[in-house]
């Protein structure tokens, strides 16, 4: 507990801004489905925000090293903050588009800074307990603040007010603690040429993985819209999708390290599409609680996917490489996040919102075709060459 003292500031800041985020990712979607949006455009203002996170991932390492952590954090903090009041004026699917951009380019400046604050002051025998500690505070503040909708009607300006006051307070852990921030400096680039012929899987892996949780993260609570749900049980239901996509990390992830992490990965996503589809027969009898512990498995398995891809991209390289390719690999998260809400939205309108998860099974089974080539493609890294999941 004591390695953690140093970092305690940071990660309360953390567990403010995912607070306040876990909150906008439920209420934007809910106010406009009762404003009667279209379900395409619903799925198109949720893309936005990784439009944002590609732009931001593409230039924040170069934001950070100029101005440093602590300037970045605050200043990206403000912007979120203000963008989260905005909603509250304007109720165009347009403006809020934009928003969301702006929203997803500051949240991966964000996470760029906390991420590399936490490895840079950890090192090699705390760097697992750091790293546990932020996965918590990351899926603890989303989730809490996906209960938060309980608290107003989705359109209630006021949980607007609520979501820009948390991302306010996130700022001043970080600005109050006594840490300076680390120095970063200037990572060698690396092509996605390159990084393809290292690892096809890592890089088609993250992005299904950013496919996959765009779509579902996106446009569950337009689904629970659709068939009745409340607003209680759909914050309830959102909620639990996060804790589902803390717990699996563990002993997923510890399988991963153990066996090939390919056949884990087949495994998690067999889990998953078998949790997509049994999901909306329980919906469809109103069983809630069993509806509820479908969608945390089925969240649990996704999430696992693009750690499980990651640690398999960076089995395969030295590490030097690893940082290089870090970037590339969240473009392409950023790229699948892009497409996904909108993609599935176009199915959930001219099929049903149980589309939704016909369009989850169908892309786990593509990612599960790919997988199964590469294994026959390629030998496993031996389990001494493996990095830790």
């Amino acid at each position: 507990m004591r390695s953690l003292n140093q970092f305690l500031p940071l990660l309360f800041s953390c567990a403010l801004l995912l607070m306040g985020n876990g909150l906008l990712f439920i209420v934007l979607p809910m106010s406009m489905r009762i404003s009667n949006v279209a379900t395409d455009t619903i799925g198109l203002v949720m893309s936005m925000y990784f439009v944002g996170m590609l732009f931001g991932s593409m230039y924040g390492r170069h934001l950070i090293a100029r101005v440093g952590h602590i300037r970045i954090f605050a200043a990206c903090a403000a912007i979120a903050t203000v963008s989260a009041l905005f909603y509250s004026i304007w109720s165009s699917p347009l403006i809020w588009g934009a928003l969301r951009i702006i929203a997803g380019l500051c949240n991966a400046i964000l996470f760029m800074a906390m991420e590399t604050w936490l490895s840079d002051s950890s090192n090699s025998e705390n760097r697992g307990t750091v790293f546990g500690a932020y996965q918590f505070v990351v899926y603890f503040g989303l989730a809490v603040g996906q209960v938060m909708l309980a608290l107003a009607s989705p359109q209630d300006n006021i949980l607007f007010i609520y979501a820009a006051g948390l991302l306010c307070l996130a700022m001043l852990p970080v600005l109050l603690s006594k840490s300076g921030g680390p120095r970063i400096s200037e990572a060698q680039s690396m092509g996605f040429g390159a990084l393809l012929k290292i690892s096809p899987l890592g890089v088609v892996g993250v992005f299904m993985s950013g496919i996959t949780l765009g779509a579902f993260y996106g446009m569950s609570s337009v689904y629970g819209a659709d068939i009745g749900m409340s607003n209680g049980q759909i914050a309830t239901f959102m909620g639990a999708t996060m804790v589902g996509g803390f717990l699996l990390q563990f002993p997923v992830g510890k399988l991963s390290d153990i066996f090939d992490r390919r056949t884990i990965l087949v495994l998690t996503l067999i889990t998953a599409s078998f949790a997509a589809i049994i999901l909306p027969f329980l919906a469809e009898k109103q069983a809630i609680l069993m509806t509820i512990g479908a969608a945390v498995i089925l969240s649990g398995a996704l999430a696992c996917v693009y750690p499980i891809a990651l640690a398999d991209a960076y089995d395969r390289m030295q590490p030097h490489e690893m940082v290089a390719a870090s970037g590339k690999l969240i473009l392409a998260y950023s790229a699948g996040g892009a497409l996904g809400p909108y993609t599935v939205s176009l199915a959930m309108r001219y099929l049903g919102s149980e589309a939704l998860f016909g369009y989850l099974v169908v892309a786990n089974l593509a990612l599960m075709g790919f997988v199964l080539y590469r294994m026959a493609m390629r030998a496993p890294v031996p389990e001494t060459l493996q990095e830790s999941f």
